[in-house]
Parts: structure tokens; sequence; C-alpha cells
């Protein structure tokens, strides 16, 4: 990974998710879990990333390429809600987002993600909210399957969190969107495009990135000074 670029991260684990993406969904909870047994802290960051695909439609005639995209759509859609069911979790809307009407981009119209900002906004008023913010936020949008893309909606999940209100309209209209946009800019030139993102950072040196919850075996053994055998 070349050095000259610009991380955003801190020293440890800087987590990177979308709230209306399933693979971030079903990552949170392994994620905490791993902090807790670790005694750990992450650096939290919303990452705002194209939808799902749905499969493809199949023809008569389907190339190659077409049969590709189409059965690996299929097995990611599979695998997603084979983890999902198993631990009683809802992923309904899994090719649902506000990213379509967002502008297209990676990172959207940061002026339509409340849910981003909102943590943002934690973030900056009462860090150690973040998780009780995260999971609520979650929550309403795959299980109650409740907007979370609304200023009501996140104000109510971040008084909910215990997080203070004054200033958050001005903040989501203001400097929030320019902040949030800078975000969404950083993790995009430091290679970060999917999420769940976990990037470790320790001693100085280069940050290395691992996306999806498959490599937090990886990483309890290197957060916990590479003891024992690797997970490999």
């Amino acid at each position: 990974m070349n050095k000259t670029r610009a991380y955003p991260f801190c020293e440890g684990l800087t987590v990177c998710l979308d709230f209306e993406h399933p693979q971030a969904w079903l990552a949170l909870h392994p994620i905490e879990t791993l902090l807790r047994e670790l005694n750990l802290n992450a650096n939290w960051l919303p990452l705002r990333v194209p939808p799902l695909q749905s499969p493809p439609e199949l023809g008569d005639k389907s190339t190659r390429g077409e049969l590709h995209r189409h059965f690996r759509a299929v097995y990611q859609a599979q695998d997603i809600q084979r983890y999902a069911h198993a631990r009683g979790l809802k992923v309904d809307r899994m090719y649902q987002s506000a990213f379509r009407d967002s502008g297209g981009e990676p990172g959207g119209n940061p002026a339509a993600a409340p849910a981003a900002l909102g943590l943002l906004w934690c973030r900056l008023r009462k860090p150690e909210s973040q998780l009780s913010y995260l999971h609520r936020a979650f929550h309403r949008y795959w299980q109650a399957e409740d907007d979370i893309q609304t200023m009501e909606s996140i104000s109510d999940l971040l008084s909910e969190s215990g997080v203070p209100l004054d200033g958050i309209e001005d903040y989501c209209v203001d400097s929030g969107p320019t902040e949030l946009e800078h975000l969404q800019n950083s993790l995009k030139k430091a290679g970060i495009f999917k999420v769940p993102a976990l990037v470790l950072q320790q001693n100085n040196t280069e940050p290395e990135v691992f996306f999806g919850r498959e490599h937090l075996p990886m990483l309890r053994w290197q957060l916990s000074g590479k003891m024992g055998h690797p997970p490999i």
C-alpha cells in the first residue's frame, strides 16, 4: 500500500460502517464482542457505499459474464441470509438504500445522510455513546424497518443514546455535510471502498486494511500481541 496516501485513522482499530448495508449490520455485534473481550475501543466512522445489486435477470442467450454476475449475486444474498437467520436478524431490505437517491457517487450527497451525520455528531458531543447510537440506528433500520434518514429519526436516536441535541440542526445543514464529505473523500483516497472496513494502526506503522468480518480472528490475534499460532 502506498505510504503517501492520507489515512484518516488513529492508533488502534478503525471501523467503517454503512447503516444501510447488510454486511455492516452482520458485523456490528462480532466487532463489539471482540472489543469487549480485549477491553479495547474503536474509532467508528461512517462510510456510505453503493447498495447491493439484486441478481440480474438471465435470458436464453445470457453471456458468460452475465451468468457469472447472476450467480455471484445469488450466492452473496444466500450467504447474507444464512448468517442473518442463524442470529435472528432481519435483512429483508438488503437491496434498499438511500444511496440510490443521493448523487450516485461513493459517499453520495452528504446533506442526504442524516444517519451518518448523527454518528459524527455523537463522536463530537458524546463519544462514549457511539455504540449505543450504532446499535439503535442499525436496529431501527433493519429489525424495525423504520426510517433513519430524517432529522426527526436521528434526533430520536441521539436522544435515546443520551447525546445532547443542542446545535444538531445547524450542524446537519452547515459544518456536518462538509465534514462528512471530507471524510468520505479521505476514505476513498485511502482505498476504503467496502463495508465493514477494519483498519489496524499499531506503533505508527502503515495501516493494515481488512474488508469483512471474516478477518476478525486475524485482528484478534494481532490485537492480542500475536500470542500463539496465527488463525490460518
